[in-house]
This record gives C-alpha cells, structure tokens and sequence, in this order.
C-alpha cells in the first residue's frame, strides 16, 4: 500500500508538472491530480459506490482550485512562498467534502495545513521549474493518504 501511494504521489507530480510545462497539455494538472489524490484515497481508504457524488464534487472542487491558481486577488509581478502557500491549502480544502465520508474532520483540516507549509516551503528551497512543479504535485496527492 506504501509503496503504491509513493508510485502514484510520483505519477501526481509528473501530470502536477506536465500541465504546467510549456510543452505540456493543462489537462493533466487539471483533471490528472484531482484523479490519481482520488485513485491516491480509493486504495487508502476503499472504494464506496454510494459516495459516486461525493468523489464528484471534491474532484470537481479540485480541479477548480488547481485551475484559478486563485485570480480573485490582484496578480503579483511574481509568485511568492506565501502564494505557493495558499494554493496548497486550498486545493486541500478542495478534498474535505471526503472527510464527510470518512469522518476524518481533523486529518482534513491537518492536512491542508501541511500542505500550506510544504508547498510554501518548497517554493523556497525548490529553485528548478521541473522540480518545484513536481515536488507541488507529489505533496497534493500524496498526503492524500491522511484523509482515511
């Protein structure tokens, strides 16, 4: 189990930077990381046919947060750490409708408080594009695991 969700944290973070490549296709990041955090829970938490709409709307709200990248507010000249930071904690927030089906409130608001500080963090200390992008994806989808 252990090792799947590494492989598939892994795979979230190739689409997380493949859908913000120039050569890449923004359908990956856009629908490919809602769907391996939701393959991500699925083998973490199993698979409940009656939740179909509860799967639905956090894969929607996902793809939502992951595709704004938070427009609402005035666009900086340059994304900083504290950027990163929201954009972690809300596409986290995006999954919490799971937490309803699981009752894991707590690991749901936990989470995207980890997720803020790592993709804060990691924006500072990751320099490279591919690996910033990448390191931003596999910490989305892997800390999915909390969420059982």
């Amino acid at each position: 189990m252990l090792v799947l969700t590494i492989l598939l944290a892994i795979i979230g973070g190739i689409a997380y930077r493949v859908g913000g490549a120039s050569w890449g296709n923004r359908l990956f990041r856009i629908l490919g990381v809602p769907f391996i955090s939701l393959v991500t829970f699925w083998i973490n938490a199993g698979w409940d046919i009656n939740a179909w709409w509860i799967y639905a709307i956090s894969f929607g709200l996902m793809a939502g947060a992951i595709s704004t990248y938070h427009y609402w507010l005035p666009k900086p000249p340059d994304y900083e750490w504290y950027h990163y930071a929201m954009h972690g904690f809300f596409v986290s927030l995006a999954f919490l409708p799971l937490c309803i089906l699981t009752g894991s409130w707590m690991w749901g608001v936990l989470r995207c408080v980890i997720n803020a500080a790592l993709l804060g963090g990691w924006s500072v200390i990751a320099s490279w594009d591919d690996l910033e992008e990448w390191g931003r994806g596999f910490v989305l989808t892997g800390t999915t695991v909390l969420l059982r």
